[in-house]
């Protein structure tokens, strides 16, 4: 599991008060919170000092800037003052991987490691507060050399950094397509209210995604994601009907009279109920669907081979 890092190299030339510094972190919390309502990050944030020292304007610590937050509203601080309890920049680092650290500077930042973890390893992400472009932007391009040594064996990577809701929805998507890549179905199954808050599945959509083949999975999976966009930009706005991004359908009246049944799924709610909507998938494949008008959302019921139809049989 990712973890992020206090970006402290932006830290000494944050903000001139206390309103700027709780406009920036309110937008770097519901940021955070996504990552980790997603499943991609820990609920943990390393930092080199605690809060209540880290100094991001004159006279204001990160810890006034929390209880700031806090004061605000009941939507706004919890998260991040959840993560107080510090989690030290080498706290489970290994041994190895701490001497390696401590013969590296990061170009312009000796002794930031916290860039230094981040440039190490891609497990872990920068959380930038700062109002700074040079550091609002993903991925952040980090060059470090031996220490003491700054013309010699210098590297360049790239640092996955983020500083707002939209900067880790960027973050989100991108880890979203690398999962996407490589899970399985029953991971799947079993993280799919993190990949797809915005869908519901019946619970036979577990058996089904288990039976299909490689390339039909994957593209199952790049349709569940464009569902989940649909459901999500329905739920949120005045439309009757979700926009769909790709090609969703019913099936004729001759075929639901004497097919019907075989659209008709336990639901998750457990009731049975009609999922005749669907979408297409290669080899033949379907993927049917249902709008739940009461919630606007979008219930997945079935997914694979062609149901019958009148014109085939």
């Amino acid at each position: 599991m990712r973890e992020a890092v206090l970006n402290s190299a932006c830290i000494s030339s944050c903000f001139t008060n206390l309103a700027e510094a709780t406009e920036f972190t309110a937008d770097l919390e519901r940021g955070f919170a996504s990552l980790v309502r997603a499943g991609h990050l820990l609920q943990q944030l390393r930092m080199h000092s605690p809060s209540s020292e880290v100094v991001v304007a004159p006279g204001v610590s990160l810890h006034d800037v929390f209880r700031e937050l806090c004061r605000r509203g009941p939507d706004t601080g919890r998260f991040l003052m959840r993560l107080l309890a510090k989690f030290p920049i080498e706290d489970d680092v290994t041994d190895e991987e701490l001497a390696a650290l401590l013969e590296l500077d990061v170009a312009g930042h000796p002794g930031c490691y916290a860039l230094l973890l981040c440039w190490h390893s891609r497990d872990r992400v920068c959380a930038t507060l700062s109002s700074e472009p040079r550091w609002r932007m993903s991925p952040l391009e980090i060059t470090a050399h031996k220490h003491g040594e700054p013309e010699v064996d210098r590297v360049l990577r790239p640092v996955r950094n983020f500083f707002s809701l939209d900067s880790a929805n960027a973050l989100l998507a991108e880890f979203n397509d690398e999962l996407f890549s490589t899970i399985e179905p029953l991971d799947l199954w079993q993280r799919r209210a993190d990949l797809f808050p915005d869908l519901d599945f019946a619970p036979s959509v577990e058996d089904d995604l288990a039976v299909l083949s490689e390339p039909v999975f994957r593209q199952a999976l790049f349709r569940l994601q464009e569902l989940c966009s649909a459901s999500n930009e329905w739920r949120t706005s005045n439309a009757a009907i979700p926009k769909y991004l790709s090609k969703v359908t019913g099936e004729s009246d001759s075929t639901m009279q004497q097919f019907g049944r075989d659209r008709i799924f336990r639901s998750c709610s457990g009731k049975n109920e009609v999922f005749e909507l669907h979408a297409r998938l290669q080899d033949g494949h379907r993927l049917h669907l249902r709008e739940v008008s009461a919630t606007k959302r979008i219930e997945i019921g079935y997914v694979g081979k062609h149901l019958r139809i009148v014109s085939e049989n």
